[in-house]
């Protein structure tokens, strides 16, 4: 290469030289530890974090439920005090302390804004009611909607009126915004509390493994909610742990509230807390229906072993509701049971020697756990075993709507201040347990729902016009197949409870008159010893409207005095399709 030198002539000039073999790998090796040192860093500063924040990792737990978590990871043996909030364990000194001391997020340790869950109801509170009466749910805080829809429901159809204190309880601390949100809604007082640890977590004698593996068989045999922890945790705690909330303490009656669940009648005259004290009522209901029996396999049988081994706890069955969930038999469990997502009880009930005894020995089985024990039916066969019938009441002018269910009065007088399809009522559904209950309770509302059954036959199935010719072949039929058709429903009952009755017409005229075949009045008081299930008759009520249409399209369409063969054949069915729907 040439260049101009200072003086103007060409100098040449040298190449520059290659740097050696050596030095360039020496320089390779610098860059490649410089990048693999800072790997290492970002590695250890950034890497544990993501490993255990992340969504697809199998050991990711959700921060809500990590007191729970950690509870089981640091508990030790307990020892059983029926005075502690949980109703089962109480934790050591040394227990409590260790409890203390796990590690858990700081939002669980300190909750935000300096919240702190209520504990009391002050005395003042229950100067201006009536009765000590609360209205409790117990709700997570992403349920803040369905929270705040049954009790709007609630405040414009009754409480707004009466003020009765309102009750939440959480296993979650309660936020800001939730609580913000939820006093909206209510001029009433509210209170927010917090389900202990203990009480919504496995006891310390269950084996956790089994109880998972039966939670996935469950799962896989489609129950409802089968594979659920929580479900099952919320099914134990309001079964018999919820009572032994200290903001429960004064109270003398709950009313329990679903989220999501509506009351659909208005409620301004009316006070159930006051009409149950009144009337010495200990639990109010508004719906029956049929638990799934593979969620229960076993309840029925430790039920009855604890009836073998505190039988002083029980009552007499002619006293009770025992035939009611035993049926004819009263050997095996019918799976009826009384829906407590709407209850109202008496807080007496639930905190008695036992009712509490009963709890615990369910408790110790682990069926909650190893099966899919729910409040309902655990309730219910309580109820069965220490309550007198004389005590439950049938609350068939609250209208009330909950998830598949909805309880609707059918009579005039109670359905007018209701916003409710009485031809949605669940107590005509055939999983309804109700007609047969009403009997045993020699319920008046009983009555109401037979007669509104035959006022809809008569309204949405006319019997056709018969000719005057024909009636003197169908009264003879009627005659001949009269006792029949009309049989008297006799049964013997030690209780002496009142019974609805099947009688016979005194004569075929009172069905045919003047070419116009008339509704007969066939249910009427009979003496008292029937226990005879009226279910089968509200239940078939459905399938005999439809078989009544049927047989009066093929009588339309062919001429009676053609054929009276077929005449006859029909009008048999006819009658026994009446005698069905009735």
């Amino acid at each position: 290469m040439l260049c101009f030198d200072s003086d103007g002539t060409y100098a040449p000039i040298s190449p520059l030289k290659k740097p050696s073999v050596g030095r360039r790998s020496f320089l390779r090796q610098i860059t490649q530890a410089t990048i693999l040192s800072g790997v290492i860093m970002l590695v250890f500063m950034f890497g544990r974090d993501l490993l255990w924040s992340s969504s697809t990792n199998s050991y990711t737990i959700d921060p809500r439920d990590l007191d729970i978590v950690q509870s089981l990871c640091n508990a030790q043996n307990g020892t059983f005090n029926n005075n502690n909030h949980s109703g089962i364990l109480m934790a050591t000194d040394e227990q409590e302390e260790s409890i203390m001391d796990r590690q858990v997020p700081s939002y669980l340790i300190t909750p935000p804004s300096d919240y702190q869950p209520d504990i009391v109801i002050p005395t003042e509170v229950w100067t201006s009611l009536p009765s000590k009466s609360v209205l409790y749910m117990v709700v997570r805080n992403e349920n803040l909607q369905e929270a705040r829809s049954a009790m709007r429901s609630i405040e414009d159809r009754f409480n707004r009126h009466f003020k009765y204190p309102w009750v939440l309880l959480n296993n979650q601390d309660f936020t800001p915004a939730f609580q913000k949100y939820i006093r909206k809604v209510t001029q009433a007082p509210i209170y927010f509390g917090k389900i202990d640890a203990q009480a919504w977590s496995y006891p310390n004698w269950i084996d956790i493994r089994t109880a998972e593996d039966h939670m996935d068989i469950m799962y896989a045999l489609n129950v409802y909610r089968g594979g659920s922890l929580s479900f099952r945790q919320l099914l134990r705690y309001q079964s018999g742990l919820a009572i032994h909330h200290p903001l429960f303490r004064d109270v003398d009656y709950l009313w329990r509230v679903e989220p999501g669940s509506d009351i659909t009648c208005d409620m301004i005259d009316f006070d159930p807390f006051v009409y149950m004290k009144k009337h010495n009522k200990t639990l109010g209901f508004t719906l029956t229906m049929r638990e799934a029996p593979e969620a229960v396999e076993n309840l029925w049988d430790d039920t009855r072993q604890f009836m073998d081994e505190y039988s002083h706890h029980i009552l007499p069955g002619n006293e009770t509701i025992m035939p009611w969930i035993t049926g004819q038999d009263r050997i095996n469990y019918n799976m009826c049971h009384l829906w407590s997502n709407f209850e109202i009880i008496k807080t007496d009930f639930l905190r008695s020697k036992a009712y509490q005894d009963y709890f615990e020995f369910l408790d110790r089985k682990g069926g909650f756990f190893y099966e899919r024990w729910g409040d309902n039916p655990v309730r219910t066969m309580a109820v069965a075993m220490f309550l007198p019938r004389n005590q439950i009441q049938f609350f068939n002018r609250i209208g009330y709507t909950h998830s598949v269910a909805t309880h609707c009065p059918v009579n005039q007088e109670d359905n007018i201040r209701c916003s409710c399809d009485m031809f949605e009522s669940y107590d005509f559904h055939e999983n309804s347990c109700t007609a047969d209950l009403l009997q045993l309770l020699d319920d008046p509302a009983l009555d109401s729902m037979v007669t509104f059954a035959e006022k809809q036959i008569a309204v949405d199935y006319p019997v056709p016009k018969v000719e005057e010719h024909e009636q003197e072949i169908i009264l003879n039929l009627i005659e001949q197949e009269q006792e029949q058709l009309y049989p008297t429903i006799q049964k013997e009952n030690s209780g002496g409870v009142k019974s609805k009755s099947l009688s016979p017409p005194s004569t075929g005229a009172n069905i045919i008159e003047g070419g116009q075949v008339k509704e007969h009045k066939l249910i009427e008081q009979q003496a008292e010893g029937s226990t005879e299930s009226l279910e089968d008759i509200i239940a078939m009520l459905q399938g005999g409207l439809e078989q009544q249409q049927n047989m009066d399209d093929e009588l339309a369409m062919i001429p009676i005095t053609e054929d009276i063969d077929f005449l006859e054949d029909v009008s048999i069915q006819q009658q026994e399709g009446i005698a069905m729907m009735v």
